[in-house]
């Protein structure tokens, strides 16, 4: 998912540079972590709306 923003690189060189591993992962937990927040974010209002407030 996130492979499209990174730079165009070898899969090699890619696989050669622990930096680019680290960004990514760092990148795809930060995703998650928004995902997660939209989702509870998403839910709380829901239920207000359910509740009337």
């Amino acid at each position: 998912m996130l492979a499209r923003y990174l730079p165009a690189r070898s899969h090699t060189e890619s696989a050669n540079n622990p930096t680019d591993l680290v960004e990514c992962l760092e990148g795809q937990r930060t995703v998650q972590l928004a995902s997660v927040t939209l989702q509870r974010l998403t839910n709380d209002q829901v239920e207000k709306d359910r509740r009337g407030y």
